[in-house]
């Protein structure tokens, strides 16, 4: 039986298109939920590549802080503009924002920014810091 930290990646290539095209139809908690599972298997396979010694060119670890980044972007009452972001990766945070939370992409249920998740996200993020 495949535990949670064992499903594969949406994109072992790290290939944000190839995200986006999987959430396409997806909802708001949905696409959170999706792109934490993936920082974290992309998070995980850095740290491997990291001690195994192999060169990764950082692949993974910028494919995770992209995710990280899309997840505050929708989860943010104010959107904004990460300082790091080229315009076309903008654009793609930025219209799915606009399909998810006007209601034309998946069923869209109201997500309160405080939600369990957002919680869980943060506690991650400061054991992957350490």
């Amino acid at each position: 039986m495949l535990g949670e930290s064992d499903l594969p990646m949406i994109s072992d290539t790290y290939d944000i298109d190839t995200f986006f095209k999987a959430i396409e139809e997806k909802d708001l908690l949905e696409i959170i939920n999706h792109a934490d599972r993936e920082a974290t298997a992309a998070w995980r396979c850095a740290y491997r590549q990291h001690k195994s010694g192999k060169r990764c060119n950082g692949v993974p670890d910028r494919y995770e802080q992209t995710l990280e980044e899309l997840i505050s972007f929708l989860r943010a009452a104010l959107p904004y503009r990460p300082s790091r972001m080229d315009n076309s990766l903008y654009e793609k945070f930025a219209d799915l924002r606009r399909k998810v939370l006007d209601g034309k992409g998946g069923t869209n249920r109201h997500v309160s920014l405080k939600s369990p998740l957002r919680h869980l996200h943060l506690q991650d993020k400061k054991r992957i810091r350490q």
